[in-house]
């Protein structure tokens, strides 16, 4: 547990602590209600929420603007949400493990915890002053990710002890089916683990840990690279924070998610912890389809080595495999008359698009035009529907060539009735002239010839 000494200490720094802000580079803004710091600051993309709520007092929320250049935190601008009051936070680290206190409190801001949270925490006391920040919105592609950072002041001391201060982003489904699920993973951990001051540190039991409460991934005591030690750092009084990190998961295009942004004190009330939502982070991006060929009108034909490219992608590049679904429709047949594809396909993660190839069957049959319809849910949050044609390349009648040879070592050759053929060939005793009748023209000039003559 959290020594008594430390909480006498805290109280008497609190005053302190309340001056010195008022100078800090860390500028919190607590004038928006909830749903405008959704939004007007935390949303990106064309995403739509509604259903937004917040429980805490309202100095455990705000938005936020940082100096980069002078603070540890690598977030420019966002929202905040603390254990704490945000505007306690923003002084320099000068006070080692405080915290803020409700007006005649000896235990934080006397605030419930939440159940969700307690059932992360290993505290028997469970958790305490949650500020909590909820809303529903509708996927606009296959994935959801947003930035954050997450602090604390039980950094450096309480870093593997036995209780620390739990957050979560939990996310659930709400017009399909999903459990609630914490997406804040330390990345590249497998089994995923989540992100918590004793997965993510400085690599060494604090004061009042023990190395037996270290999580221990690949033989280390902790993800130190994604750690950031702000012992006397300016502009934060947080004694120590994670790098920028990005929370993602896999969502349906055009379904309705659920997600609840948490964080509490653990065992007691004491040692703040907050974590900061980088701007227009939040987004679940568009999911865009094109079709290229070679033709007009996405037309491919049989007899010829024409494909039709599809290619599906999105805003920006996501940590892990997305994978899309979509439906084939039409009147031609797939694996009949073009080469069977799957309907499922997979942006790898890092990437941002995928491509396939429909490339025509010549089956010998006389069907007539065709069409592969290819229908996707998309940013529209609708049917979104694409089309490739196929036809045979019918056997076109020959051209009508007339030729002049009246003029010495010169033929002049004229055309009609060419229907859609793309060139013909003319057997002359000098060897073959291959004439493209492009471009409207109606007539081609071969000249040098010696004795011309038509074969």
């Amino acid at each position: 547990m959290k020594s008594h000494l430390l909480r006498v200490v805290i109280c008497a720094s609190l005053l302190y602590a309340q001056i010195t802000n008022t100078h800090a580079q860390l500028v919190v803004d607590n004038s928006q209600t909830p749903t405008q710091l959704v939004e007007n600051v935390f949303l990106g993309g064309s995403t739509t929420v509604t259903n937004v709520t917040f429980t805490g007092t309202s100095g455990q929320i705000a938005a936020f603007t940082n100096n980069t250049a002078t603070s540890n935190l690598q977030i420019a601008d966002g929202i905040m949400l603390c254990t704490g009051y945000a505007a306690d936070m923003t002084a320099n680290n000068n006070i080692g493990g405080f915290t803020s206190l409700a007006p005649g409190s000896t235990n934080g801001l006397n605030e419930p915890g939440d159940p969700e949270l307690d059932a992360l925490s290993n505290a028997p006391a469970g958790t305490f002053d949650a500020a909590i920040l909820e809303f529903d919105f509708v996927a606009q592609s296959n994935m959801v990710s947003f930035t954050y950072s997450f602090a604390s002041e039980e950094y450096n001391e309480y870093t593997c002890s036995e209780y620390n201060d739990v957050f979560a982003f939990f996310l659930s489904g709400v017009s399909v089916p999903l459990a609630a699920n914490n997406i804040a993973i330390v990345p590249g951990s497998a089994p995923a683990l989540p992100v918590a001051i004793n997965t993510v540190n400085n690599g060494m039991p604090g004061l009042f840990g023990n190395i037996s409460n270290c999580t221990e991934p690949a033989g280390s005591t902790s993800y130190t690279s994604f750690f950031i030690d702000n012992t006397g750092g300016a502009n934060l009084q947080f004694d120590g924070l994670t790098t920028t990190l990005t929370a993602t998961a896999a969502v349906e295009p055009c379904e309705t998610y659920h997600i609840k942004l948490a964080i509490a004190d653990a065992g007691d009330g004491i040692l703040d912890s907050g974590v900061f939502l980088e701007a227009n982070s939040f987004n679940t991006g568009t999911l865009d389809i094109d079709i290229t060929t070679v033709n007009a009108d996405n037309a491919i034909y049989e007899e010829c080595t024409d494909v039709a490219t599809v290619t599906f992608s999105v805003d920006e590049a996501g940590p892990v495999d997305s994978d899309i679904s979509f439906t084939l429709a039409g009147t031609a047949t797939n694996g009949a008359d073009y080469e069977n594809i799957p309907t499922t396909v997979t942006i790898p993660a890092g990437q941002t698009s995928v491509s396939f190839d429909i490339d025509p069957i010549a089956d010998g049959i006389l069907e007539g035009q065709e069409n592969v319809e290819i229908i996707v849910g998309t940013s529209i949050c609708g049917a979104d529907t694409v089309e490739v044609i196929i036809s045979e390349q019918l056997p076109q009648p020959p051209p009508t060539v007339n030729c002049d040879n009246s003029t010495p070592g010169t033929l002049i050759f004229t055309w009609s009735n060419i229907g859609g053929a793309t060139g013909f060939e003319v057997s002359l005793d000098g060897g073959l002239t291959w004439i493209t009748p492009n471009n409207g023209l109606t007539s081609h000039i071969v000249t040098g010839l010696t004795n011309p003559t038509m074969v």
